[in-house]
């Protein structure tokens, strides 16, 4: 009897035992299906997702930025040469003009003696040759060593790039030759072909001098009477070599228009910074914070800034950065978003103007 007693205590301490772990396992299946729920019901206010395809130009700013500065130096360096060759071809037929003028006896001489026109045009050909492959070899170690380095110090200034490299591009180079001889010998082959259209006998003689004509301006007494003589010279020296007068107006318009240019290039870059940075925008520094930090957080950032010494004024604003691709374009342009939460100092941080007018402009409350 006393042992069955003890069986049965035994077995209901088992069964209290079965019974708690039963009313904990019950507890913690609850709790497992209430955290259940609540993820189902996230999962189910997750909107679809969204997939986004991004070029480098669309996430790196650097980069994009990079890339427009190497676009900018392409277009000047497609539109320089232009003047530059039309200038050097224009120096080189005065040149090889004067000196076929100046060569005109000896030509004769050469001639007469039986030399062909091609032997007479050698000392031409040499001449043209040896300027355009001289001045060929000095613009291409300029222009793969000097001068790249000084305008990629200029562009990028903000960027970090070491080991700056200017490879020599023989393709550009040998392109760069043959335009620098075509502006060299054919001036040389004109000039030459031309004179050799004469006999022997009278390349030997002096040029004769061209017949003297009346200008334009003598048509007009009331200026012509009144010009010096020295004036009424030059003028009629310029109708008399036309060709002369027009590449000398031609060179010099060419060469101003260089100087004009970069130094207008110059003074352009120089009136953005100073138009930027001190007539439309007057702050010195953003400080930026998280807007889903806690509002523990935020209110000690701002009662730092309240505090700092230096600062004589502040407002709040919401700042972003959006990025905007223009029609026809196909980099991306960084936008500024500012929106103040009050519009009533916001002139004192920038100066909203219209770019036509320069009248300014005012926020509106709405």
């Amino acid at each position: 009897m006393a042992i069955q007693e003890a069986q049965l205590k035994t077995k209901q301490r088992q069964l209290q035992q079965s019974q708690s772990k039963l009313s904990y396992a019950t507890r913690r299946l609850s709790a497992g299906q209430s955290q259940l729920n609540t993820s189902r019901s996230k999962i189910t206010a997750l909107q679809d997702i969204t997939y986004q395809i991004q070029s480098r130009n669309d996430y790196n700013a650097g980069y994009n930025q990079f890339g427009e500065d190497a676009k900018r130096i392409d277009v000047l360096s497609n539109t320089f040469p232009i003047i530059f060759f039309a200038v050097a071809i224009m120096v080189s037929l005065i040149t090889m003009s004067r000196m076929a003028t100046e060569k005109r006896e000896v030509i004769g001489v050469l001639r007469a003696l039986g030399y062909t026109r091609f032997d007479t045009m050698k000392v031409f050909l040499v001449y043209g040759i040896f300027a355009g492959v001289l001045g060929s070899t000095l613009g291409a170690f300029l222009g793969t060593s000097l001068l790249p380095r000084k305008i990629f110090s200029a562009y990028a200034a903000n960027f970090t790039i070491p080991n700056f490299q200017t490879p020599p591009s023989p393709f550009w180079i040998s392109i760069s030759i043959i335009l620098s001889l075509i502006c060299t010998l054919i001036p040389a082959i004109l000039a030459t072909v031309i004179m050799l259209k004469d006999q022997p006998a009278v390349l030997m003689l002096p040029k004769p001098p061209k017949a003297g004509s009346k200008v334009f301006l003598e048509r007009f007494p009331f200026i012509w009477h009144h010009l010096s003589f020295n004036y009424k010279v030059t003028i009629r020296n310029l109708a008399r070599y036309k060709s002369r007068m027009i590449m000398t107006i031609l060179g010099v318009l060419g060469c101003t228009a260089l100087l004009i240019t970069g130094f207008g290039i110059r003074d352009s870059l120089n009136g953005i910074v100073d138009t930027q940075y001190k007539d439309i925008i007057h702050y010195d520094i953003i400080g930026v914070y998280n807007p889903v930090s806690s509002d523990q957080a935020i209110a000690n950032y701002k009662r730092k800034v309240d505090h700092l010494a230096d600062m004589k004024q502040h407002a709040s604003i919401y700042y972003e950065t959006v990025t905007s691709r223009p029609q026809g374009t196909s980099s991306n342009q960084s936008i500024s978003m500012m929106v103040p939460k009050s519009t009533n100092n916001f002139h004192d941080f920038v100066n909203l103007r219209n770019p036509d007018t320069k009248k300014a402009l005012h926020l509106s409350t709405n």
